[in-house]
């Protein structure tokens, strides 16, 4: 960041924080995951028992083959269809008026997803959720994401008392091809001042990924035990604790899309 402006890099900063300052309450912490689960509620095929433990231990879990290979492949031309249309935007930073862009701290282009606007004969997914645009999604094979997902929640509020999520915001988000590199920065999803959110889930949509388009998730291990890069192949979930986990996207030279569900 040598060559950002001062006035950029202090505004950067005061947006990537390093976690000091964020309150107990905004977390999910270990005693609250743990002492009120009931474990007998769950559904493995969403999360296991030992997947909570390992989000509590870890701050983060992998999953693959979360909807199978063909409907990832039918979301990817979905996506793809967006792109060239123009419904995705590029994604900023802070929020409301003080919202900013900057290319070279976060590279992506995004949309945010609503229900309400889908027309399907299938089951809608909570409300709440923000929105693609009218008449863009009507395909039943992002609906069946939305639906896993919602139904995720739904499982982790009445296996875990504590948690009662009744607030979700679900982006689409490309970073398009670049020989450059597209990233976006190393930062928390949650932070003082900034949205509560609690749990992040990232769906990658990128079923012909090879090690060379790059567009890795950089995850920092707590405690400064290094990092860990994790490969954004197709049908892959990756779930986070939103204010524990800092992470990045590394250079991205292919196109590279993931649809992310946070949970507040």
């Amino acid at each position: 960041m040598e060559d950002i402006p001062l006035d950029l890099k202090l505004k950067i900063m005061s947006l990537m924080n390093d976690g000091k300052g964020i309150s107990v309450d905004s977390r999910i912490n270990t005693l609250d995951l743990l002492t009120t689960l009931d474990s007998s509620r769950l559904d493995a095929s969403l999360v296991s028992k030992e997947e909570i433990e390992k989000l509590n231990a870890e701050g983060f879990i992998i999953k693959d083959g979360f909807l199978g290979k063909d409907i990832c492949e039918q979301i990817r031309r979905e996506c793809e269809g967006f792109l060239r249309s123009g419904v995705l935007q590029p994604g900023g930073m802070g929020k409301g008026e003080t919202q900013w862009n900057q290319s070279r701290i976060r590279g992506d282009v995004i949309a945010w997803l609503r229900p309400n606007e889908v027309e399907s004969e299938e089951k809608k997914p909570s409300t709440g959720i923000q929105s693609l645009g009218k008449n863009s999604l009507t395909s039943s094979s992002i609906l069946s994401l939305l639906n896993r997902l919602d139904d995720l929640k739904s499982n982790l509020n009445s296996s875990i008392s504590a948690f009662n999520c009744t607030r979700v915001s679900i982006q689409l988000a490309c970073y398009p091809s670049d020989d450059k590199g597209r990233t976006y920065t190393r930062h928390f999803d949650s932070f003082p001042g900034g949205p509560n959110r609690r749990l992040t889930a990232i769906y990658y949509v990128n079923p012909e990924w090879k090690e060379a388009d790059g567009g890795q998730l950089r995850m920092y291990l707590e405690n400064d035990k290094g990092f860990r890069d994790i490969d954004p192949i197709g049908d892959r979930l990756v779930i986070f604790v939103s204010s524990r986990m800092e992470h990045e996207v590394m250079p991205s030279f292919s196109e590279r899309y993931a649809i992310t569900h946070w949970l507040y």
